[in-house]
């Protein structure tokens, strides 16, 4: 799904970024991007063009109407870092002029993760190289989460059942409102892969960049990693052992070494 937003920061220079936080990771790690309000900020000044959205929100292509364009809570000065209400700033026509921007690009917003093509992301080993780890016990309360996680990924075609020889031992971390996100601890396969040189960009450098704008606008996709396909001959490197049998990843993931690189 992309999504976009745009806030206004106000004129100064780049050391005026200084003290607000930025979470710099989400332009290209499928998270979402965020700026703590300063003294400089109102963020109730916010460019009317774009749509601001939680990362947990659907913006679904029926909400044609434009009052019914449901655009995120409002943010007050008291209320801090967060999403900007801009329903409650567009005149009549600027909400139908949303509603029809949304109905002419329904088709990009989807639930479903989409397929990138012409790159695949690779996993370089030496030869005959297997990393084998028993696999961790698994909290009985944590069962039926994980269970459901791992159905839903296979529904959504991310990983696959595997009869590989390597395996990685799966990490719960808890996410807020009780829900879960499932990690595999990839420490010791990322010792043995090939180092991707490729220059990530610097977050002081991006500060910088932003020190001077006035809106500052990103898109992001619905699951952006599982949007990149881990080539076929190393998909075996990315198994992963679960009560439920053996499986492995047909997408990248977070902690693989060199995936952040790929999706740059």
């Amino acid at each position: 799904m992309v999504e976009g937003f745009a806030i206004e920061m106000g004129q100064g220079h780049p050391e005026e970024a200084v003290g607000r936080e930025v979470d710099v990771a989400a332009l290209w790690e499928d998270e979402h991007f965020q700026l703590e309000q300063s003294r400089e900020t109102d963020f109730r000044h916010a460019l009317h063009e774009h749509l601001v959205r939680r990362d947990d929100e659907v913006l679904r292509p029926e909400l044609m109407k434009p009052d019914e364009l449901d655009l995120g809570p409002s943010l007050t000065e008291e209320s801090g870092p967060g999403d900007v209400d801009l329903a409650s700033r567009l005149s009549k026509d600027q909400r139908e002029q949303a509603a029809e921007l949304i109905r002419e690009f329904a088709d990009v917003f989807q639930e479903m993760p989409g397929e990138a093509w012409g790159v695949v992301h690779r996993i370089k080993t030496p030869p005959g190289q297997v990393i084998r780890e028993s696999w961790r016990r698994i909290p009985q309360k944590l069962q039926n989460q994980i269970k459901a996680e791992i159905e839903m990924m296979l529904e959504k075609g991310v990983i696959c059942r595997s009869h590989s020889d390597w395996r990685s031992p799966i990490v719960v971390v808890p996410k807020p409102e009780g829900k879960i996100r499932l990690c595999i601890d990839f420490r010791k396969v990322n010792v043995v892969v090939k180092f991707d040189a490729y220059p990530m960009p610097r977050v002081d450098e991006l500060v910088e960049n932003i020190g001077q704008a006035c809106y500052i606008s990103t898109l992001d996709l619905t699951k952006g990693y599982w949007q990149v396909p881990v080539a076929p001959e190393d998909q075996e490197k990315t198994a992963f052992a679960t009560p439920w049998g053996h499986f492995q990843f047909r997408r990248i993931l977070f902690g693989l070494h060199g995936v952040a690189a790929t999706f740059e």
